[in-house]
């Protein structure tokens, strides 16, 4: 249930897909392990630790429900063409140790992300 739980929750990467990027559509198919996806890496027991999808011409927003995904440490969805804001509440709760959203059309307020190590904080 828990690996069905965070393949819906990625469901927002497919949808900022374009059409004709064929490599990864084909790998992001319904039915399948979201562990064996293009660009996403799973530890323990099938839970969704990294993301890591730059220069993939995905474009659109970054959707909230990235907050469901509890063990996510790594995201780098960098030189892309995402635009609107960074979902803060979501990331402000999150156990993400890296954000690399770098070389997008992105907008709004950035604040610092606490850590979840109190002493470490992370730069912008």
């Amino acid at each position: 249930m828990k690996l069905l739980t965070e393949q819906s929750s990625l469901d927002f990467v497919a949808q900022l897909s374009p059409e004709h990027n064929g490599s990864l559509n084909m790998s992001w198919a319904l039915g399948t392990d979201c562990c064996s996806w293009e660009g996403i890496n799973c530890r323990g027991e099938n839970t969704v630790r990294d993301i890591s999808l730059p220069s993939k011409g995905l474009a659109g927003s970054i959707s909230p429900s990235l907050s469901n995904l509890a063990k996510l440490l790594h995201l780098n969805l960098s030189h892309n063409s995402l635009s609107g804001g960074l979902p803060m509440d979501s990331l402000l709760f999150s156990s993400i140790a890296v954000l690399d959203v770098s070389f997008n059309h992105l907008d709004g307020p950035l604040q610092e992300l606490q850590s979840s190590n109190p002493s470490l904080s992370l730069p912008l």
